[in-house]
């Protein structure tokens, strides 16, 4: 890809937020925060997001509910959620969706690079099949910008 994907990090602790977030810019990420579910569905709506890594317990709008509400306006958008409190409900409801990848608190950076560098995989992908298609080109969110 000619362009860094933009990713959407979502956490209501700011604690865990901004580092991840610097975290994943070292990974050669753009990187857009946002501290509530409700803040990541009104970027998701006005930007270019390529994926999104949220936390799973937030209110009101928690990991699970983000995810369903952005498939809604983007069904192919790649998630990656995490938790320190994964249970086997959370496991099982997780593995129902495509291209959701799952990382428990506290994880390694090599663990992040690893679930991020598949994420970047998926949507070059994804672009390559878009680019194929001899269809009418459509909106994506694979614009050159982030913004």
């Amino acid at each position: 890809m000619c362009r860094k994907l933009c990713l959407l990090v979502v956490d209501d602790d700011p604690d865990l937020l901004e580092p991840l977030m610097e975290v994943c810019e070292r990974f050669d990420f753009h990187v857009v925060g946002a501290n509530s579910g409700e803040k990541a569905l009104e970027i998701v709506s006005k930007y270019n997001i390529d994926a999104v890594l949220t936390d799973v317990r937030m209110q009101p709008i928690g990991g699970f509910a983000l995810l369903e509400a952005v498939r809604a306006l983007h069904p192919l958008m790649p998630f990656i959620l995490w938790t320190g409190f994964w249970d086997r409900s959370d496991e099982k409801r997780a593995a129902t969706y495509t291209d959701v990848e799952m990382l428990e608190k506290p994880f390694t950076f090599k663990e992040l690079q690893s679930v991020l560098n598949r994420v970047r995989e998926k949507v070059a992908s994804d672009v390559d099949r878009d680019l194929a298609d001899d269809s009418e080109p459509q909106p994506t969110l694979h614009d050159p910008t982030c913004s």
